[in-house]
């Protein structure tokens, strides 16, 4: 079995097919929005025959509609999704949920500080840290992040899914819940009931005419949204495309 199949590389598969046992069977589950089905490539042209045999799933139990709607709208937005393996969601009793909210800041810097102000408040009301997962992109400084997560909740409470020996087990033994922390490029499998955005303004930049990179951007921001399983909240340092504000509904801005 292999999953999120469609981050293989379609030479990966040759190799998986020679691991085969004699009359073996391969049972693949892949995302059309995410990897190299959105480079126009096939399962054929992976080496795959899957004509007859595949099932498309269309019903999303992570997220909420409007969260599944938004995210679609997103990449619709900034660039056309022309894919052949293309899946429209069924959103047939789906929980309505909330729209995603924006916040402006000044500067990555004041991203970060709104970003542990906002957990410090939820987490003071009683909500467990292990409800919320962190995103972070290029523009952010992943050090300086959890240095103040670390000092405002302890380290023993920020888990980086990144860092070495965290990768696998959180930082803490006592069974304390743990706030996750994830690059953007690593995200992928994970969910929170909350999820946080910040540091990803590269990934609205204006097309300049490579195919391939877009779709990379684009690729990324549905992954990165539909993380989230009831609230979605993105922090900018920069002013957004108008068409990308008006799914969101915005909190106060910075000068």
């Amino acid at each position: 079995m292999v999953d999120e199949a469609q981050f293989f590389a379609p030479s990966w598969f040759a190799v998986v097919k020679l691991s085969l046992a004699p009359r073996g069977q391969l049972f693949l589950c892949a995302d059309p929005k995410q990897g190299f089905m959105r480079h126009r490539l096939s399962w054929k042209s992976a080496g795959l025959d899957v004509a007859g045999r595949t099932k498309k799933l269309s019903r999303s139990y992570r997220t909420t509609r409007t969260l599944l709607e938004s995210a679609s709208a997103m990449v619709d937005s900034l660039g056309p999704d022309d894919a052949d393996d293309e899946v429209q969601p069924d959103y047939t009793g789906m929980e309505a949920g909330v729209r995603p909210l924006l916040l402006y800041a000044a500067s990555p810097q004041d991203s970060m500080d709104r970003l542990v102000n906002e957990i410090d408040v939820l987490a003071g009301e009683g909500l467990p840290l292990d409800a919320f997962l962190f995103v972070f992109g290029d523009n952010i400084n992943r050090r300086a992040l959890y240095a103040q997560l670390a000092r405002r909740l302890g380290a023993r409470r920020v888990w980086q899914l990144n860092e070495g020996a965290q990768k696998k087990a959180p930082p803490g033994a006592d069974g304390a819940d743990c706030l996750r922390v994830a690059y953007l490029d690593t995200a992928t499998g994970l969910e929170g009931s909350v999820v946080f955005l910040v540091g990803i303004e590269s990934l609205f930049a204006a097309d300049d005419g490579d195919t391939e990179r877009r779709s990379e951007r684009l690729r990324k921001l549905y992954m990165a949204m539909t993380r989230a399983g009831r609230k979605l909240v993105l922090l900018s340092s920069r002013r957004l495309p108008v068409t990308v504000e008006a799914l969101f509904d915005r909190a106060d801005e910075s000068p």
